[in-house]
């Protein structure tokens, strides 16, 4: 670790403090660095310059020299570390305490009369400092290709990444809750357009902060793609019972039918949840469960089923005789979708009754399983399950 220049004897003129304050770069970020609780070479690199900048900054300052090209080095690294994924609290942390460090060095450097002077340099300066850096970093979230919907949409992504965003969201004025209701949903059909992403997640906001009062103790967020979407909910300003409310309201303002998985999760916890739910999402659509709002515990089998193991390779070879006739197997999926009843399956279909009679006959035949027989139906799910999951062909 650096050894502290300050260690000399006291220095008296302002014009002495403004070069001193430089050579402070090494000890204050070897010092900032080692309180970090997960050590990050990005991170790093990050703390060590910022240091530098706005003890470069300070020094300008306080001996009267132009300070513009500080704050816009300040300002160029800001965007860069918004794409480098460094957080912005390590950033603002750095600035505040690494200031603290600088007074106390300096304390012992100057009578009181100079400490009047420089200390409130100190604090005139972390506040250009601070709101330079915020600015910068949150303007480049906002402005990036990637997160072309804002800075709801930027720390929306970024909490589900994991990372924290407390600090940013704040100075964004969004409250972030500490648990939420993790929705993940698959649109029937694509939405054609980011302005149709936009339209679609505003209503729906509107809706639900309107419809269920969603005010204080977190604000609901989204990141929204063309066919996914992950939207987050306040578990404080949302019973378990009204979920489902909420997956019906998103479905509306869309228009048409949605499939949704919906688990709640503590803000560490968000990215695996969200993970689980839109794979959730896609084994519901591919075993061809009607739209709507299901939980993890909805899909606990067919999520086990559709792993590789001995028991799915079993089950999968039930439905092996079905492969050459697609027809049949087509037939089989939609009698199961509409819970055996006769009627749907031949208007789904468009077929006649006789017709779906006859290929009921076949099924059994083939596979040794009535497709007639409610008693039946759970083993033939897990067969067309197993099957479907098997392929490697499988549609999602």
């Amino acid at each position: 670790m650096a050894e502290s220049p300050l260690h000399d004897p006291p220095v008296r003129e302002l014009g002495e403090v403004a070069a001193y304050l430089p050579r402070l770069t090494a000890v204050i970020s070897d010092r900032l660095i080692a309180m970090q609780p997960e050590r990050d070479r990005r991170s790093n690199r990050a703390i060590v310059a910022a240091t530098a900048i706005a003890l470069d900054y300070t020094s300008a300052v306080i001996d009267g020299r132009g300070c513009v090209e500080s704050l816009g080095a300040l300002e160029q690294s800001a965007v860069r570390w918004a794409r480098q994924g460094v957080e912005l609290p390590t950033i603002t942390h750095c600035l505040h305490k690494g200031m603290r460090m600088v007074i106390d060095e300096l304390s012992t450097a100057f009578d009181a009369q100079t400490n009047a002077r420089v200390f409130f340099v100190l604090f005139s300066a972390l506040k250009t400092l601070g709101v330079t850096v915020s600015r910068a970093y949150m303007g480049e979230l906002t402005r990036g290709p990637h997160n072309p919907e804002g800075a709801e949409y930027s720390i929306a992504s970024a909490v589900l990444a994991g990372r924290d965003m407390r600090v940013a969201a704040r100075d964004a004025g969004i409250a972030l809750a500490d648990t939420y209701w993790v929705f993940a949903i698959a649109f029937g059909e694509p939405l054609g357009s980011r302005a149709r992403i936009r339209t679609w997640w505003g209503s729906a906001r509107h809706e639900l902060v309107r419809q269920r009062r969603l005010r204080g103790g977190g604000d609901p967020l989204a990141v929204v793609g063309r066919d996914l979407a992950t939207v987050l909910v306040p578990t404080s300003q949302l019973a378990e019972a009204d979920t489902a409310g909420v997956a019906e309201l998103l479905s509306q303002t869309l228009g048409r039918p949605i499939h949704a998985v919906v688990e709640g999760a503590d803000r560490r916890a968000l990215r695996r949840t969200a993970n689980t739910g839109h794979e959730l999402v896609r084994l519901a659509r591919r075993t061809g469960y009607p739209g709507g709002l299901y939980r993890f515990g909805d899909l606990a089998v067919e999520r086990l089923l559709a792993r590789p193991c001995v028991e799915r390779d079993r089950l999968a070879a039930m439905i092996a005789p079905l492969i050459d006739c697609p027809y049949l197997l087509d037939t089989l999926r939609a009698h199961l979708a509409t819970g055996l009843s006769r009627p749907r399956t031949i208007e789904s279909l468009h077929i006649h009754l006789n017709t779906l009679d006859y290929r009921l006959r076949r099924i059994e035949r083939l596979t040794g399983l009535d497709p007639r027989d409610p008693a039946q139906q759970f083993r033939l799910r897990a067969a067309l399950i197993a099957y479907d999951s098997a392929r490697p062909d499988r549609p999602e």
